[in-house]
């Protein structure tokens, strides 16, 4: 069995969750399967080739027109670049492959169609030109990354009852550290990622923090795009490397993650790894992949957010336990368990469709 690997999620801008997810799954996938028996693939006229432990092969078409191609006539076949038994996409993208070559899909969250007033007109486009329906009728397994997930494929698309495999993500990828203060950050802070991404739920974090600064005097330090601008006790950061971000994570008094909608969600969980107390949304994917681990917050309340950072701010013992409490959760998601269950997908999908 030779498994092919879409990996252009991972030569696109800045690594993101997906790159990560990408990175540390197919080179684990190499190491069970054997890199003899793996092969990666990247299109475009001058995009880098990631460097990773198997042979990676590059598609030299234009993405633009790649992608008019795809939509258009399902061609080129990506399983023929790279001669593959079976093909792994570790997110959705534009595909071509031969009818016969089975198909392992994976899903971390449908929030274009449950919220697509969350994204620009130009990604509206691009989700359409998905044919997000045919994708998942030609997969031949879907792996979603939380049962939040998987629930919500199969609500909103039946044909993909008996195909949806629950797998959890790893949260071992983060540098142990110690990690040093960064001197450019206030010696105590709380602490949030703010891209530049309306679900992300920073407008209504500003507001808790202006509500509850006056009390308790401890800046918010906002990591991102979408840090916005500079106000009393918020701290905008719009860009830190990734060393920078994992000392500043480390370091923070709490990691605060007010999303209104998550497929899955590392940055709790990379937090928690780190022993930060975390407070987190109440919806979605969160509590799933939290548990009794965050201190949980309704997202649409500044007043609620508000209380559980003045709640953390004061209370020494509440932070350790929540330390504590996120140090053991954060445990359960491995990258290793991760592979060997995808491994097992892939191998499930192939024998599938050999015998169909």
């Amino acid at each position: 069995m030779r498994l092919g690997l879409d990996l252009r999620c991972m030569t696109e801008g800045e690594a993101g969750g997906i790159a990560v997810y990408a990175r540390e799954l197919t080179s684990r996938l190499s190491a069970l399967l054997g890199s003899e028996n793996v092969a990666g693939v990247v299109t475009g006229m001058s995009v880098r080739v990631p460097e990773v432990s198997f042979p990676v092969k590059r598609l030299r078409v234009s993405n633009k027109l790649l992608n008019t191609s795809f939509i258009t006539t399902r061609w080129p076949h990506l399983d023929s670049v790279v001669g593959a038994d079976v093909f792994f996409a570790p997110t959705l993208k534009y595909l071509g492959l031969h009818r016969d070559t089975p198909l392992v899909l994976t899903l971390h969250d449908l929030s274009f169609i449950e919220h697509p007033e969350y994204f620009t007109f130009r990604q509206r486009i691009w989700h359409r030109g998905l044919h997000l329906r045919w994708l998942l009728e030609r997969a031949t397994r879907i792996i979603a990354v939380s049962q939040h997930t998987a629930d919500d494929v199969q609500r909103l698309f039946p044909v993909t009852v008996g195909k949806v495999r629950v797998v959890y993500s790893g949260a071992d990828h983060v540098p142990p550290g110690p990690h040093a203060p960064l001197p450019s950050l206030p010696p105590v802070y709380l602490l949030a990622f703010a891209p530049r991404e309306a679900r992300k739920n920073i407008a209504n974090l500003r507001a808790a923090q202006a509500i509850v600064f006056p009390q308790h005097a401890t800046p918010l330090v906002l990591i991102g795009s979408g840090a916005g601008e500079p106000a009393p006790g918020i701290v905008p950061v719009p860009y830190l490397n990734d060393s920078e971000r994992w000392r500043a994570v480390a370091n923070a008094q709490a990691f605060i993650y007010p999303s209104v909608y998550e497929g899955f969600g590392f940055p709790p969980l990379e937090a928690m790894t780190l022993g930060v107390p975390v407070i987190a949304s109440h919806v979605t994917s969160i509590p799933e992949v939290g548990g009794d681990a965050a201190l949980l917050v309704d997202p649409w309340d500044p007043q609620d957010i508000a209380r559980a950072m003045v709640a953390l701010v004061r209370d020494r013992a509440l932070r350790e336990q929540y330390s504590a409490l996120g140090r053991i959760r954060a445990k359960y998601f491995t990258w290793d368990a991760c592979a060997k269950q995808t491994a097992g997908v892939i191998k499930e999908a192939y024998d599938y469709a050999h015998r169909h």
